[in-house]
């Protein structure tokens, strides 16, 4: 990985180095804050990269006093390989599930959820905060009209409903769930 340098910071503004490339990515390490030492490395793959161990006594948080944004109409902003993980559900649609991950995927059983009802399962995940925001989305290709939503979230788990919005038709197949957490803060 070839490594690129600053030229100046300037309240926290970020003057880059001209013979930077166009295409490369910065990935930042925080060194020692009492130097205010800052290195950049930059590679051609499109994504910020915060190395685990270099930022921070935890190697693994960057607090940015400004936000996120990214103007990328491909990447976007979200987790990287190795976040997720899976886990199908076993015996009934009510029955929870464990996964201990910032996002995921979730199989369920076959749903048989009838027209105009809902069932609710828990998500035990270790790394969810009583004041997260987990997002689920779903796939699902079966009869009936589906909807997935978040109903309580606590520490080490939320709940997910499964509502049949359709007037007359029944599940009759297995949902992907997706979701991911959006960490919180209640100060």
């Amino acid at each position: 990985m070839k490594a690129f340098h600053f030229a100046t910071v300037v309240q926290s503004t970020l003057a880059l180095d001209p013979l930077l490339p166009a295409y490369a990515t910065i990935t930042f390490a925080l060194v020692e804050k009492t130097q205010g030492l800052l290195c950049a490395y930059g590679n051609s793959s499109g994504q910020l990269v915060v190395p685990v161990g270099l930022v921070g006594t935890n190697g693994a948080q960057v607090s940015l006093p400004s936000g996120v944004l990214s103007s990328s109409a491909t990447l976007g902003v979200g987790y990287g390989a190795g976040a997720g993980g899976t886990v199908t559900q076993i015996t009934s649609s009510s029955t929870g599930v464990t996964l201990n991950t910032t996002t995921g995927q979730i199989t369920t059983v076959a749903l048989t959820t009838a027209a105009g009802a809902e069932e609710v399962f828990t998500v035990t995940d270790s790394s969810v905060a009583a004041t997260d925001i987990p997002v689920v989305t779903t796939t699902y290709a079966g009869a009936g009209t589906i909807l997935v939503g978040v109903k309580k979230v606590v520490a080490g788990a939320f709940d997910i409903v499964i509502t049949n919005l359709h007037a007359s038709a029944a599940f009759n197949a297995a949902a992907v769930i997706n979701f991911a957490v959006i960490k919180g803060s209640a100060s």
